[in-house]
C-alpha cells in the first residue's frame, strides 16, 4: 500500500468505487458514532478506512498494453532486369578460295601478256596505217649504262643480228624500247634495213615495257629455254 496515488486520483476511480465509496464511508461514519459516540475521532479514521478499503477492493486496474515501434519493414529491392540476350547471326562458312599453283600463276601471267601485247601491238600497228606518223629518231646512247645492257633477245622478233643492229643506232636497254614513241617506231622500222616493220609487227615497245617491270614474255621464256632466233 506504499502506491495510494490511486486513492487521491478520484478520476481514476470505476464508477461502483466513485458511487459506493461515500456511502460505505458515511453508514460506517454513522455507526461508529453510534457506538462510540465519545470517541469521533476514531469514528471518522475508521469511516476513512473502511471507504479505502471499499475503493481498494472495488478498483478496477487497467493496465496499458506496451507501446512498440512497429517493426520496420524491408523495402524489397528490385531485382535488376536481366539484359537481352545478344543475338548473333550464324556466319556462314567461308570457303577457302582455291590457291594456285605456281606454274599456274606463271602460265596465266605468261598467256595474259602474250595476249596484252599483242592485241596493243595489233592496235598501234592498224593505227599507224590508218594514220601514218611522221618518223623521228629516238635518242640514242653512245654506249650501255652501267658498263652493260639488257638482253635485248628477250623482246620477240629479235635475235643476234637485230640486236647488233640496234647496238649500232644506241639502243641498249628494255626502258628505252619502252619510251619510244609511234612516230619514233617508225622511224626505227625504216632503218632496219632487211627488217623493216619489225618494230611495229613484233610490238616491241610493249614487250619492253613487260621487261622493263621485271615480267616475262613469251619470248623470252624462249630464250632461257636456249631457243635463240638468228636475225
Amino acid at each position: 500500500m506504499a502506491d495510494l496515488h490511486w486513492l487521491t486520483d478520484v478520476s481514476g476511480w470505476s464508477a461502483k468505487a466513485r458511487r459506493w465509496a461515500p456511502i460505505a464511508g458515511a453508514v460506517a461514519l454513522v455507526l461508529f458514532w453510534l457506538v462510540f459516540d465519545w470517541w469521533f475521532l476514531l469514528s471518522l479514521i475508521l469511516a476513512l478506512a473502511v471507504a479505502v478499503l471499499v475503493v481498494w477492493f472495488t478498483r478496477e486496474t487497467v493496465v496499458p498494453p506496451p507501446v512498440t515501434a512497429p517493426a520496420p519493414q524491408p523495402v524489397a529491392t528490385p531485382a535488376p532486369a536481366p539484359a537481352p540476350a545478344a543475338v548473333v547471326a550464324p556466319v556462314p562458312p567461308v570457303e577457302p578460295a582455291p590457291v594456285d599453283t605456281p606454274s599456274e600463276v606463271d602460265a596465266a601471267d605468261v598467256a595474259s601478256a602474250r595476249v596484252r601485247s599483242a592485241a596493243q601491238a595489233a592496235g598501234e600497228a592498224a593505227r599507224m596505217m590508218a594514220e601514218p606518223a611522221a618518223a623521228t629518231r629516238p635518242v640514242g646512247l653512245d654506249g650501255p649504262r652501267d658498263g652493260g645492257g639488257d638482253d635485248l633477245k628477250q623482246i620477240k622478233g629479235i635475235g643476234p643480228k637485230l640486236e647488233a643492229m640496234l647496238h649500232r643506232l644506241g639502243y641498249y636497254h628494255y626502258d628505252q624500247i619502252a619510251a619510244w614513241t609511234p612516230e619514233e617506231v617508225v622511224w626505227v622500222d625504216a632503218n632496219l634495213e632487211e627488217f623493216s616493220g619489225r618494230a611495229t609487227r613484233d610490238g616491241w615497245v610493249e614487250q619492253a615495257r613487260v621487261l622493263t617491270r621485271g615480267d616475262t614474255t613469251g619470248s623470252s621464256t624462249r630464250v632461257d629455254r636456249g631457243e635463240v632466233r638468228n636475225d
